[in-house]
């Protein structure tokens, strides 16, 4: 059920994103690219110090005139990395490259400014975890599916470029520990995520 479920979501944003161009009354579509600054939440180490790269297209609707709904397909680089200092050579590092459908809601506070909030359901097709040795076997597997939240705006430079910035955070872990176990809100391991980009409308 819930496969079926997610392969009608793709479906529908698919559809949405190839038709929503050919509307452009009600519809407004662009492509858009950024950089990811990320941290996995539960590997024992802390700070922004991941970066990736993140591109997609979108297409949103207003719902009235300070609404609107906004779909996208995205590409974005996620992870950790703890690079080596004297105090502390230890190297370690996470790779994580998702497929994502964020689904947005957008208000406008301003004429030029929109703030934004949604979910993310996100597919994981490819992941890898190293150290100074080189990749390490993974015992625990990441989960495939990731679902996370968002909020972030966007503010108007021109009429077909706006720059935005968004922070995601995992809903469910994206990986149990290694243990196993569970310790009060410490369930597992979670994306911990701000995106700085750019967007240009068609």
């Amino acid at each position: 059920m819930i496969m079926c479920a997610r392969k009608l979501f793709v479906l529908a944003a698919l559809g949405i994103l190839l038709v929503g161009p050919a509307l452009p009354q009600r519809f407004q579509g662009g492509v858009s690219a950024g950089l990811n600054v990320s941290q996995v939440e539960g590997d024992g180490f802390a700070g922004y110090n991941k970066a990736g790269f993140n591109a997609g297209i979108f297409v949103n609707t207003k719902i009235t005139d300070q609404t609107g709904i906004q779909l996208e397909i995205r590409y974005s680089e996620k992870g950790s990395n703890k690079q080596g200092t004297l105090e502390q050579p230890a190297l370690y590092r996470i790779e994580l490259k998702y497929v994502e459908l964020p689904l947005l809601l957008l208000y406008r506070v301003s004429s030029r400014l929109k703030a934004e909030a949604g979910v993310a359901n996100a597919y994981l097709f490819s992941y890898s975890e190293k150290d100074a040795a080189g990749e390490i076997p993974v015992e625990t597997p990441f989960n495939k599916w990731e679902l996370a939240g968002l909020v972030g705006g966007s503010f108007i430079l021109t009429d077909h470029f706006s720059a935005w910035t968004r922070l995601s955070y995992s809903i469910l872990r994206i990986r149990k520990h290694d243990s196993e176990g569970v310790y009060w809100l410490n369930r597992g391991q979670y994306n911990n995520v701000i995106t700085f980009g750019f967007n240009y409308y068609f």
